[in-house]
């Protein structure tokens, strides 16, 4: 089981644009929590704010993962069923 603790709420993952996810105090989060509900995979890009891709991964659902990014990057996904949460890891 993983312990995390919530900097900030939940926010969709904007297919086309990309999210930056915010945290507390509006700054971009350092550590993601990225999931989606659907069964099938999902794409998910790591792109710096001048659209470079970092990082991809595929996530299947109902497994979540913690993405580590510069405060700056947003997160893009193939769908819009994708959420991203500001969190720390605890353990």
């Amino acid at each position: 089981m993983q312990v995390v603790k919530l900097l900030g709420e939940s926010t969709q993952v904007n297919a086309g644009s990309g999210t930056s996810v915010p945290s507390i105090g509006g700054v971009g989060a350092q550590y993601v929590m990225i999931q989606h509900s659907h069964s099938s995979d999902r794409l998910v890009e790591v792109r710096t704010g001048a659209g470079v891709t970092t990082g991809s991964m595929h996530i299947a659902g109902k497994d979540p993962i913690i993405v580590q990014k510069d405060r700056t990057d947003l997160i893009y996904s193939t769908a819009s069923d994708v959420y991203a949460t500001s969190v720390v890891y605890q353990g």
